[in-house]
C-alpha cells in the first residue's frame, strides 16, 4: 500500500466494508438454510462457512483493536501520513480479493465445525457494521503509530490502519467466495429437493 493520508485509507476501508456488506445482503440475503449450508465439494466451504470465517476473523482481531484504541491511544489528524509496515504488507497479500492465490487458513479462523450463535449472514452483518462504526469512532487516533498483535502470531504487529484494511479486504474476498458458491451449477434451488 503506497503512502497515503489516514483520511484516504479510512475512505478505502469504509468503501470495501460497504461493498462487502451490500453484496452479502443483496446476493446472500434470501438464501434458504439448506442453500447457505450447502457444500460445493469436500475441500470447499459453504456460504455459512465463508461468513463464519469472517466472523471468526473479526472476533479474533477485535480484542486487540479495542485494547489498542483506549483513551490513552495516540491521536493524529486525518491528514497525517499512513504507510503500512512489513507485518501489514505480509498479511494483506494473503487476504486481498485481488490476489487470486489461495492460502492455508490459520486454524483459529477455520470455519469447519464452527458453531455460530445464529444465522451466519446476520452475524456477519452485525460484526462488520460494528467494524464500520469502530473505524469511524477511531478516526481521530493515529492509525500509523498504533500497532496490534496479529491473532495468528504475536510476532506480526500490523498498524491499526492495516488491521482495518485487512479485515475489510478479507470481507470482500470471502463474500465473493460465498457468491461464487451460489453460482455453482449444482447449487440447490430454494425449495428442498
Amino acid at each position: 500500500m503506497p503512502a497515503r493520508t489516514q483520511n484516504q485509507l479510512e475512505c478505502e476501508v469504509l468503501e470495501r466494508l460497504e461493498a462487502a456488506l451490500e453484496t452479502a445482503r443483496t446476493t446472500l440475503g434470501d438464501l434458504a438454510p439448506h442453500q447457505s449450508a450447502w457444500l460445493p465439494g469436500p475441500d470447499a466451504w459453504s456460504v455459512d462457512q465463508c461468513l463464519g470465517h469472517l466472523i471468526a476473523s473479526y472476533d479474533a482481531y477485535l480484542p486487540a483493536i479495542v485494547a489498542a484504541t483506549g483513551s490513552t491511544a495516540p491521536r493524529a489528524p486525518g491528514t497525517a501520513a499512513f504507510r503500512s509496515n512489513l507485518a501489514g504488507r505480509l498479511i494483506r497479500t494473503g487476504v486481498a480479493p485481488e490476489v487470486g492465490r489461495r492460502f492455508k487458513t490459520p486454524k483459529i479462523f477455520t470455519p469447519v465445525g464452527l458453531e455460530l450463535p445464529g444465522p451466519a449472514l446476520e452475524g456477519f452483518v452485525q460484526a462488520y457494521e460494528n467494524l464500520k462504526n469502530r473505524v469511524v469512532s477511531t478516526r481521530e487516533l493515529d492509525w500509523h503509530r498504533i500497532k496490534i498483535p496479529s491473532p495468528v502470531t504475536g510476532l506480526l504487529r500490523p498498524r491499526l490502519g492495516d488491521a482495518y484494511w485487512i479485515l475489510a479486504a478479507h470481507a470482500q474476498r470471502h463474500v465473493g467466495q460465498a457468491v461464487r458458491v451460489t453460482e455453482s451449477p449444482d447449487f440447490p434451488d430454494s425449495t428442498r429437493a
